[in-house]
């Protein structure tokens, strides 16, 4: 809220300073260019604001909110194919100290699966994309 209050001030200052030398209708690219940091500012905490079920869901199972060693082992598994559980894990192996890692599956942080699950994720993700997406000649 705070940076969109300053981001709203700076718009308004054109119009406000009353030289002759600074009018706003001299500050075209200025004022275009602010009143797109203010639409996008307000655009994208709109969007930040609209709960994903999916996402939610994924952030549940994946480890960001509750230890994954809280899920039944269905689930635990089921987890373990997404990446973002992986991240989450080496987040925490970076972020915490060594002696955080018994609380992980395991007991350990894991981060080989990690690089190849996230690497299985990254080919298999670029194979659809080659598939899906073509140029065309035109």
């Amino acid at each position: 809220m705070v940076p969109a209050v300053g981001v709203l001030a700076l718009f308004l200052v054109p119009f406000i300073d009353r030289s002759p030398f600074r009018h706003f209708s001299k500050r075209g690219a200025a004022l275009a260019f602010m009143t797109v940091l203010v639409v996008t500012m307000v655009g994208l905490t709109l969007i930040a604001n609209v709960p994903t079920t999916e996402l939610s869901a994924l952030q549940f199972i994946s480890g960001v909110w509750i230890s994954v060693n809280q899920l039944p082992s269905w689930l635990l598994h089921t987890s373990q194919v997404f990446p973002l559980h992986w991240i989450c894990r080496g987040l925490r192996q970076a972020l915490l100290p060594d002696t955080f890692k018994v609380v992980e599956t395991g007991g350990q942080w894991q981060l080989m699966w990690g690089l190849i699950v996230l690497a299985a994720w990254c080919i298999v993700g670029f194979l659809v994309c080659v598939r899906s997406f073509r140029w065309t000649r035109g």
